[in-house]
């Protein structure tokens, strides 16, 4: 009995096809963290940089959507949206997300530190994968995001 492997280089994973599922189970997964407060990206982005994780900041829904009409969206494995967002609001970036087809599959985990029911409401209706509300307890937040980024992505 024979038993065979391939490891690919980083060189040759960029090659790949841009299948989500395979490039998740190969590669570091990438994650999108839109909110407006310096000190909070700065703080989660330290965080899950501690675990491995490959993390973008933006500081407003509009820059993350620019940044996009350059780089593939399908590139991120989850996306952290703060739903007060100045300008277009987090609920306004999920919306876009679940409506389009490249991005509805990529899970979203929303933080506010304003919980009103009718924003969480529009945000399940809009299909948010998970809500914490800020301040974020650090290993509660992990625990969520490490959670968000074991879910599959549906095909």
């Amino acid at each position: 009995m024979r038993f065979s492997f391939s490891l690919y280089s980083s060189s040759e994973c960029a090659m790949l096809p841009p299948n989500p599922r395979l490039r998740r189970m190969i590669m570091t997964k990438k994650i999108a963290l839109i909110d407006d407060s310096g000190p909070f990206r700065l703080m989660v982005q330290q965080l899950l940089e501690l675990r491995q994780y490959e993390v973008t900041p933006f500081e407003s829904a509009e820059q993350f959507f620019g940044a996009h009409q350059r780089v593939n969206l399908t590139r991120f494995d989850l996306i952290i949206v703060d739903i007060n967002l100045p300008g277009m609001d987090g609920l306004s970036v999920l919306e876009n997300l679940k409506t389009d087809p490249v991005s509805s599959p990529i899970p979203v985990l929303m933080v506010t530190g304003d919980p009103k029911k009718t924003k969480i409401r529009h945000a399940v209706q809009f299909g948010v994968s998970d809500f914490i509300g800020k301040p974020i307890d650090p290993s509660q937040f992990c625990e969520r995001v490490e959670r968000l980024l074991e879910t599959p992505l549906s095909e």
